[in-house]
């Protein structure tokens, strides 16, 4: 007997065949908040479906870039007051960019009455409480357009500081003071002209519950006196340690002893640009992070692999030495950045100059059971990446080649698990 199996069947082949599979919403939440960086991913994960059009725009119009001119800043009320406007509850920060630009293609005037409508335009975006301040030399900027500017953003409760220069260590400080409900601030690449003991010591203070994330900055020992200053100590979960000269070394081992309890990523900074001279003082008892108890990431930049090279043998313990003085139990992810020098090969050879032994006998020493991954950041000397990424992971770490992950700077191939 031969069965019709579409009669036997609770509902027709054709709606099976025309029925789309559907996905939970908190898998689709996964699966984009993995593309969050990857704007081109995101446009198209918003054509798939309602679903993902919904987890896209989360992270597409989290950061709305706020040009500073009027008929921007008008076009951008008349977006917001359409009925079919849907962006206002995913925006989460403002972005300011090149603030001296706008006051030098579109004038004073104009730039004045852009920022006299911000309030209206700041009303209308109900979980917006963070502002980004980027590129931008403030010297060139009349001090009143500032200060109209920032009172604005004076209730955010996070500032981050991207590329900005001040006249003085002063008026930096005086922003970050001015800031009444701050709670985290960032800073990359943030200078002043005018710096030194007069201007590392202002008479006001930032409040103590400010969470410091500093990335790295063009004039640190100032920054780094201030707050070791404070007290009680800052709250700096984010911490470059920066040892250039001895005056950036003593001002960044002050820090770094005033606020260990609460650092949780710390980005270790080799002196590998300077004389040997003064390379040798730099690393005379380099750094402590005994005390960094909750240190959940640490990073290694411009480890120098030259082979017959004195500095290179001078730093070439230090890696095992840090991580030995590791005391928390929560260290989830390790990042070296190796840099071999230029050859006539691929540059693998020169891997070796790694201490590779001390630096494995350290890991299962210190047995971090939470680590979840071992970053190697390698130079744009090493050619043949592949090659790289065998002698890493196969001949001289095969015990923890389920947590290696490989990156090449300058040709952006990666390996493992991203």
């Amino acid at each position: 007997m031969v069965y019709n199996l579409a009669q036997t069947l609770p509902f027709r082949v054709s709606d099976m065949a025309l029925a789309s599979p559907r996905l939970p919403p908190e898998l689709i939440d996964h699966i984009v908040d993995h593309l969050q960086h990857e704007h081109s991913s995101l446009l198209a994960c918003s054509l798939v479906s309602q679903n993902f059009l919904i987890a896209s725009r989360y992270h597409l119009f989290q950061e709305l870039p706020l040009r500073l001119h009027t008929t921007s800043v008008l076009m951008l009320l008349s977006l917001l007051s359409s009925p079919t406007n849907h962006i206002a509850p995913y925006v989460r920060r403002f972005s300011v960019s090149r603030i001296p630009d706008f006051l030098l293609h579109h004038g004073r005037s104009d730039v004045v009455r852009a920022i006299r409508h911000l309030p209206r335009a700041l009303s209308l975006f109900p979980n917006i409480r963070s502002v980004k301040f980027a590129h931008s030399d403030l010297r060139r900027c009349p001090e009143d357009i500032l200060l109209r500017l920032f009172s604005h953003f004076s209730h955010f409760y996070a500032v981050n500081l991207l590329s900005v220069h001040f006249e003085r260590f002063s008026d930096f400080s005086a922003l970050v003071c001015g800031f009444r409900c701050l709670h985290r601030l960032a800073l990359k690449w943030v200078s002043w002209t005018h710096a030194g003991p007069h201007a590392a010591q202002p008479a006001r203070r930032p409040h103590p519950s400010i969470r410091w994330h500093i990335h790295g900055n063009f004039q640190a020992v100032d920054l780094y006196d201030w707050l070791s200053s404070q007290n009680p100590p800052p709250l700096i979960p984010l911490l470059r340690y920066d040892s250039e000269t001895l005056q950036h070394r003593k001002a960044a081992t002050a820090l770094l002893r005033r606020a260990a309890p609460s650092v949780e990523q710390l980005e270790i900074v080799f002196p590998t640009y300077v004389e040997i001279k003064y390379f040798m003082n730099l690393m005379h008892d380099f750094i402590d992070i005994s005390g960094c108890i909750g240190l959940r990431a640490i990073s290694f930049k411009q480890i120098l692999l030259r082979p017959g090279d004195q500095m290179s043998k001078v730093l070439k313990p230090w890696v095992a030495n840090i991580l030995r003085q590791i005391t928390s139990g929560e260290l989830r992810e390790l990042v070296l950045e190796l840099h071999v020098a230029r050859s006539h090969d691929d540059g693998v050879a020169y891997l070796d100059e790694f201490d590779w032994v001390s630096f494995k006998r350290a890991l299962i020493h210190r047995r971090f059971h939470s680590l979840r991954s071992i970053t190697f950041l390698l130079g744009p000397a090493i050619v043949d990446f592949a090659r790289a990424v065998h002698f890493i992971r196969s001949i001289k770490l095969p015990m923890f080649a389920s947590l290696i992950r490989i990156h090449h700077m300058k040709t952006g191939e990666r390996s493992g698990c991203w």
